[in-house]
């Protein structure tokens, strides 16, 4: 069975027209903190203004890279999700490391089993821009759960291959005539 959705959820419907732009890494560092903390996270209670907020500071340092070359641009949001990952992870007792020897999901079990970490995705657009999303994997005593900002919940079903359920849900984000290329994985700690 592999994957089954637990809870429905799309960042879209949690957005309004003064706050347009995604929150994906800020949303999947809060419902990994939650998970880590062993409580519920608030799919559609969340404080808009401060996640959006946190989540803009960080867009806006990685805006200006968004024409470079697609490896460039990925070291630049790395950089910026790990330091922003460790700035909010602070205050939560979480740290996060980027690993630098891991690209798929399949490399990332391979290396570090089934393992609680942030999940960076990077392609291109048709005309050469980049594109980035984030999502959250969840390895704990109960099994492995997966947050998709723009999807919901997900958990796993005894004996799956988690890294190939993950690696076939991700590719619906490479829209018409994108790629999607690369992995980043910020282990927690």
């Amino acid at each position: 069975m592999g994957m089954v959705q637990r809870v429905v959820f799309a960042q879209g419907q949690f957005l309004d027209a003064a706050h347009p732009d995604g929150v994906c890494a800020r949303l999947g560092f809060k419902w990994l903190a939650c998970q880590q903390a062993g409580t519920e996270f608030k799919f559609y209670g969340a404080n808009l203004a401060k996640t959006y907020d946190k989540q803009q500071a960080y867009l806006a340092a990685a805006a200006p890279h968004e024409s470079k070359q697609p490896g460039f641009f990925q070291l630049i949001v790395n950089s910026l999700t790990e330091k922003s990952l460790n700035s909010w992870g602070a205050k939560h007792g979480m740290k996060f490391r980027h690993l630098l020897d891991a690209h798929t999901p399949e490399e990332f079990f391979k290396k570090y089993g089934s393992r609680s970490t942030l999940i960076g995705q990077f392609g291109k657009t048709p005309t050469g821009g980049n594109w980035a999303h984030a999502t959250a994997l969840f390895a704990g005593d109960g099994g492995a759960r997966f947050f998709d900002a723009n999807c919901g919940e997900y958990e796993f079903t005894p004996g799956s291959d988690v890294a190939g359920e993950l690696s076939r849900h991700h590719h619906y984000l490479a829209g018409a005539g994108e790629t999607l290329d690369n992995y980043s994985f910020f282990l927690v700690e």
